[in-house]
């Protein structure tokens, strides 16, 4: 390990014996570098959000967008975000998040006699 606490780099030897007789033998080294870690948490600003909402909202209609920032290297697949909802019956009845813009919005008509808050 030759390390660079941003992109560290390993050493690797590969070696390659046959079954002949006598056997061949071959060794090569290999330097890897990691040019990017997974590294950093998505951060979300603001780091929470309140929202509010009338009663027998069209279904589908955005409620608010939320967004979330990743200090991995830019365009690299690591600094990808996608936006999910834990698993539980708000999630799977009530609301949903669109993955890739963080758009809330409801899945049903919302009742406040039925249900106040969420």
């Amino acid at each position: 390990n030759v390390d660079d606490n941003r992109n560290p780099s390993y050493q690797v030897a590969v070696a390659c014996v046959d079954k002949g007789s006598p056997p061949l033998k071959s060794t090569a080294h290999l330097l890897v570098r990691i040019q990017d870690r997974n590294d950093n948490a998505p951060i979300f600003d603001p780091p929470s959000y309140a929202f509010f909402i009338h009663e027998n909202n069209r279904p589908g209609l955005p409620i608010l967008t939320v967004t979330a920032t990743d200090s991995d290297q830019p365009n690299h697949p690591n600094s990808k975000i996608v936006y999910s909802l834990p698993d539980g019956e708000l999630s799977r009845d009530h609301i949903a998040i669109d993955p890739h813009s963080g758009t809330v919005s409801a899945k049903i008509s919302l009742d406040r006699e039925h249900n106040s808050s969420y």
